[in-house]
């Protein structure tokens, strides 16, 4: 596989419905290319990507960082929920950083325990939008293994009953939606897999960087498990990707590596290294 470098071939795709969802990304991004690190790369894009400027942030968030003697982070945010399955953080720039690691696990799974995490997560996301105390959301995995393997396979038996599978589906659904909606951008850094409905989530976000490297495996394995991408990956595939390329890898469940994935518009920017 062709090495790719950081400024090969990363703008998006012309003509696609997921270049008018990046509309308020590529406006407020300038002519250089972010390199470096992923999580470097992640936090540069999310910051160059957010619409509000420096001088929009609050004076309270800088006064806080300030006090707190921390080099880069501020203390917990007020309101923010107790976290099991994710940790936040908010930098002295505005940017806050949404890590996830599922507990006593080698992977990140979303579990509907994550998910409720996630939904008040989201919640306190819109209202620090609303007041301009943050300017963008870089998404990482704590987990040296990848990002997201996808929905907790332990849980699919309790959804025997359709009418209990439906209220999950739409939960998930109407949570990815907010996410997609937000004011401020989310940036989605990405390494080693990044599979099912951890997919789904990094579709969801504004922009997505991947760590281009032989660990990279990016695809929707369901068709495998007898089920589909049911928090919104499949519409959102076909609009990134086009209907026949997205059709492919959600019936066949093959992995792509990152620079095939950028290829089909599901990644927007590569790096060498995490």
């Amino acid at each position: 596989m062709r090495k790719t470098n950081v400024a090969d071939n990363n703008e998006p795709r012309a003509g696609t419905k997921s270049g008018a969802r990046k509309s308020r990304v590529r406006k407020a991004t300038t002519a250089k290319k972010p390199a470096g690190k992923g999580a470097s790369a992640a936090k540069s894009a999310a910051t160059k990507t957010s619409a509000r400027s420096s001088a929009s942030r609050s004076s309270a968030s800088r006064s806080s960082a300030s006090r707190s003697g921390s080099a880069g982070t501020t203390p917990a945010q007020p309101g923010m929920p107790r976290l099991k399955h994710w940790k936040f953080q908010m930098d002295f720039e505005g940017i806050g950083w949404l890590i996830m690691d599922t507990p006593d696990s080698g992977v990140n799974v979303l579990s509907s325990a994550a998910i409720t995490e996630l939904e008040k997560l989201v919640s306190r996301f819109e209202d620090l939008a609303a007041t301009g105390e943050i300017v963008g959301i870089a998404l990482l995995s704590a987990k040296a293994s990848g990002f997201i393997a996808g929905a907790d396979i332990s849980e699919f038996d309790g959804f025997a009953d359709p009418d209990k599978l439906e209220v999950a589906l739409k939960r998930a659904h109407s949570l990815f939606e907010r996410i997609e909606k937000l004011d401020v951008p989310m940036v989605c850094g990405i390494h080693g897999f990044c599979l099912g409905g951890g997919l789904e989530l990094a579709l969801a976000c504004h922009y997505r960087v991947a760590v281009n490297d032989d660990k990279a495996r990016i695809g929707f394995p369901e068709v495998k498990l007898g089920i589909f991408p049911g928090f919104g990956g499949t519409g959102r595939s076909i609009d990134m990707a086009g209907p026949v390329a997205a059709m492919q890898i959600m019936l066949t469940g093959r992995y792509l590596r990152a620079g095939a994935a950028r290829g089909m518009n599901l990644v927007d920017r590569l790096v060498r290294h995490r």
